[in-house]
């Protein structure tokens, strides 16, 4: 028991990413459901209870699964937010990908994870800034320190989301390439047998061929009188 417990504290590159992108999210999200939630406040403060690798465990659990419906979150309204204001999706290679999968996974782990910490954290920040301001009263609670320092640090999140996402969108784009959009294909010329001539056309042949057979009935003229 306590050598599984060692291997869950230990923080390594293979479990950090899951750490900062879901797991922490997800205890600030448990945060901001403690000020509806008696168990859930019990479950943070640890409060008459004496702390076991179950209640560990437990909290652990309940903290990924937050940071995953926030990712969602995060996904429907931050990333689109994103999108809007000039940051959208390239349109990758992704037949190169098996050739470079080792560097994608370097810059997924460097860039994205950062992302989607920065960027759950923002969505997790403001359900609690809800929560408390429905929990004190939305309109009897002044405007104090606390309302000052979530403005600050969502804002440093919102940056920090954009520029860790920028980076990853380039940095991809310069592995695998990026994919010709439909619109700048150049469309092809397609002739049927059926398609007529236009009239304009048919004229400009009518006096070339006119014009061949004048040459030719003079010519045959000069041949006669020389003969």
């Amino acid at each position: 028991m306590l050598e599984s417990v060692r291997v869950m504290n230990e923080v390594s590159s293979s479990n950090f990413g899951v750490l900062i992108a879901f797991l922490v999210p997800g205890f600030i999200v448990l945060w901001g459901m403690s000020y509806f939630s008696a168990t859930v406040s019990l479950w943070l403060s640890g409060a008459g209870t004496t702390p076991t690798v179950g209640g560990f465990m437990f909290v652990t659990l309940a903290s990924v699964a937050a940071g995953v419906t926030i990712s969602t979150v995060r996904w429907a309204v931050l990333d689109t937010i994103h999108r809007w204001t000039g940051l959208p999706p390239p349109k990758w290679d992704f037949s190169r990908l098996q050739d470079n999968i080792a560097a994608y996974n370097v810059l997924n782990d460097i860039h994205y994870k950062f992302y989607q910490f920065h960027g759950n954290a923002l969505m997790a920040l403001v359900f609690v800034y809800a929560a408390r301001r429905i929990h004190d009263g939305i309109m009897t609670t002044p405007v104090g320190l606390f309302d000052v320092g979530f403005l600050i640090l969502s804002v440093v999140l919102f940056v920090g989301s954009r520029d860790t996402l920028r980076k990853f969108y380039v940095r991809v784009s310069q592995l695998l390439g990026t994919r010709p959009s439909e619109h700048h294909k150049e469309p092809m010329l397609r002739f049927r047998p059926s398609q007529r001539l236009a009239p304009a056309a048919v004229s400009d042949a009518g006096r070339i061929g006119g014009q061949h057979s004048c040459s030719g009935q003079r010519s045959s003229t000069t041949e006669g009188a020389f003969s």
